[in-house]
């Protein structure tokens, strides 16, 4: 779930995704995606994700259990952005499912889109432009940050994990964290802090200013086909 930390309440979700072997166990990305984003197993992967959490949400929304300004949170691919339709999939997905543009978040982080920049730039505006929500993820971490932010059609500023932990403990990574969050506010953004563990991290961030949080600390992900209250955990089975 993403929280909002002045009110405590559901502001939406992120999608996970993670992979079940043969013998059960479950396979964090860390393992599988570096190996999928090689091939076109990627797309497979990012257009399953785009499809069920967008069909979660939406049966979440006609049941009640969330207002309809909640939204999901996808990952998505530098690959998975220049591969067919992505745009014509996204506004079909969104029809079938009665949900507006604005419920659905794309995150991107500068990696993603070393391929071809300027093309996936051109996808990511054409959406945004329809109300797609854009979200630059795992901010800080890469090499051309602040010239990225500033190429991008970017409305959402997603302070990695790293920044996070433990702040409590660290003048740096507070030093760090008020230079992030003055400028994700200047350029008019959502700013969204990620990894948040413990009540010190959160108190902290609330006193920075920041808005917005996601992490453990306030649900840790379940399998979204239960429709439970936390966030989704989407369970792939790829043999």
């Amino acid at each position: 779930p993403i929280v909002d930390l002045r009110k405590g309440t559901l502001r939406g979700y992120e999608a996970l995704v993670r992979v079940i072997s043969p013998h059960g166990d479950v396979i964090n990305p860390g393992s599988f995606l570096p190996v999928a984003e090689q091939s076109d197993l990627i797309c497979e992967i990012g257009d399953r994700v785009l499809e069920r959490s967008l069909a979660w949400l939406a049966s979440r929304t006609k049941q009640g259990m969330v207002g309809s300004d909640v939204t999901v949170a996808i990952n998505v691919s530098g690959r998975q952005l220049l591969t067919g339709d992505f745009t014509g999939r996204v506004r079909d997905l969104l029809a079938q499912n009665g949900l507006r543009p604005g419920s659905l978040k794309l995150e991107v982080t500068e990696t993603a889109l070393v391929e071809d920049f300027d093309l996936a730039t051109s996808v990511l505006k054409t959406l945004q432009a329809e109300g797609v929500k854009i979200a630059l993820d795992d901010f800080g971490t890469g090499y051309s940050s602040l010239s990225y932010i500033r190429e991008l059609p970017v409305d959402v500023l997603k302070i990695d994990r790293g920044f996070v932990s433990e702040v409590h403990l660290s003048d740096q990574k507070r030093a760090i964290l008020e230079t992030v969050i003055s400028l994700g506010y200047g350029l008019g953004l959502e700013v969204i802090a990620e990894g948040i563990e413990t009540v010190e991290e959160e108190r902290v961030l609330k006193r920075l200013g920041v808005h917005m949080g996601q992490g453990n600390l306030y649900g840790r992900p379940s399998e979204g086909g239960r429709l439970l209250r936390e966030s989704p955990q989407l369970r792939l089975v790829k043999t």
